[in-house]
């Protein structure tokens, strides 16, 4: 019902076509992360998923933005899938501290697929690591439920380290049995 040129699904597609015939990289690139950052859910997922995908897009983004971006990737709490097309732009650049910045979010969300995304992404910026990185965070963590997202960060990084971590745990705890059973599979 609305006007062609104000509905935001017309003006994705406007900037993608442009992209297509030649507009400047970094003029798409501000407008991509303007859709990003916008507050229509389906397109802010797309245009997040479109930076992800686009490392010539990704290069002509400014700190400022990046900055930003990686604010709202910590900080989203509602959207589940726009926290993890977020994390996972986020660490497709390779941010500074991105993935210690998303591990602190991983048990105020307890999402269970935001919970694995961090594990995963951990594994691919740190290898061997993100176990004791999260372990670390583990051992900080007070509430139950924060505990329990944590165990799922672990066990995602399919890490030798999380399974001898989750073996030596309190085998009585229903999360950790979840996790080792996970780890096995």
């Amino acid at each position: 019902g609305a006007e062609p040129a104000n509905d935001p699904s017309v003006r994705f597609a406007q900037i993608l076509a442009a992209a297509e015939s030649g507009t400047n990289p970094a003029t798409t690139a501000a407008a991509v992360v303007a859709t990003a950052m916008a507050e229509d859910a389906v397109l802010r997922v797309e245009a997040t998923r479109l930076l992800t995908e686009r490392p010539d897009l990704r290069s002509k983004v400014d700190g400022l933005h990046w900055s930003r971006l990686l604010s709202r990737a910590t900080g989203e709490t509602q959207d589940v899938p726009y926290k993890i097309a977020l994390a996972e732009l986020c660490a497709e650049q390779r941010l500074d501290g991105v993935f210690d910045a998303l591990l602190i979010s991983v048990g105020p969300v307890t999402d269970a697929e935001y919970a694995r995304t961090v594990g995963r992404i951990g594994m691919a910026l740190h290898g061997e690591d993100a176990a004791n990185r999260i372990q670390a965070r583990l051992r900080m963590a007070a509430e139950a439920k924060d505990r329990q997202a944590l165990l799922l960060s672990l066990g995602a990084t399919n890490t030798t380290g999380a399974l001898d971590a989750l073996l030596a745990m309190d085998r009585k705890d229903p999360a950790v049995l979840s996790e080792i059973g996970r780890a096995h599979v």
